[in-house]
């Protein structure tokens, strides 16, 4: 009521700041059994704009030796603006369709099942708030290389991935780093990522304990920027 929210105004300085990061209802994704799969998917699924650093991969594509191809290719995938789309299948065309294609975007749970038949995810972004693409292929049980500007060191942390600059010539060596990772280790790490630091259930939790503080003006969340 309107005297509680007095009381609580009194107690609490609202200058402060929290931030609590977007959670995943895990429950919702399952990796599929692709051991079968003679060549293996790299991902890069998300909105096709300049600042994802697609162009790196692209690029990065093309260094890679053919031998690489015989077990890995490429898939990029995502809605974007028609002009820079187009722009990004003209690149994409001048590479054999053996190694890298574009699909079209999906969503809901074609999403999930597009991202759960993945064996790389990669995000090489020049600018990143919180990626939820990124957080669904770790879900996923799926092996990671994404920039530092992810800001996602937990990453390197569990083992789930590589962290790079945005540069070319990281992506290239970093492609051909995972390549010769147990990737289905790397992937139980990053399902293990999710469920100690991202469960939607968890997150519930912390956002229901930063309205607790702001009532009683207790601040006991540990999501206080100080």
């Amino acid at each position: 009521n309107h005297d509680e929210y007095k009381d609580a105004r009194k107690s609490f300085d609202f200058k402060n700041v929290f931030i609590i990061p977007n959670g995943v209802d895990l429950k919702k994704f399952k990796k599929i059994d692709d051991s079968n799969n003679k060549r293996k998917k790299i991902v890069f699924f998300g909105r096709i704009h300049k600042k994802k650093g697609i162009e790196l991969l692209i690029d990065a594509i093309k260094l890679l030796p053919n031998s690489f191809f015989e077990n890995f290719h490429f898939e990029i995938c995502g809605p974007g603006e028609k002009k820079y789309l187009n722009f990004i299948k003209e690149k994409i065309n001048d590479i054999s369709l053996n190694k890298v294609a574009y699909k079209d975007f999906v969503s809901g749970e074609k999403k999930i099942n597009y991202l759960s038949n993945a064996n790389i995810f990669v995000l090489p972004s020049f600018e990143e708030g919180d990626s939820i693409a990124l957080k669904e292929a770790l879900s996923l049980s799926i092996p990671v290389i994404i920039s530092r500007q992810c800001r996602m060191d937990v990453v390197k942390e569990y083992n789930s991935g590589l962290i790079i600059n945005s540069n070319t010539k990281d992506l290239y060596k970093s492609l051909l780093e995972i390549s010769n990772k147990d990737l289905p280790l790397m992937g139980k790490n990053s399902r293990k990522l999710m469920e100690d630091k991202f469960s939607i259930y968890d997150i519930s939790e912390r956002v229901l304990q930063i309205y607790k503080d702001i009532h009683c003006g207790s601040k006991t969340s540990r999501d206080w920027i100080q």
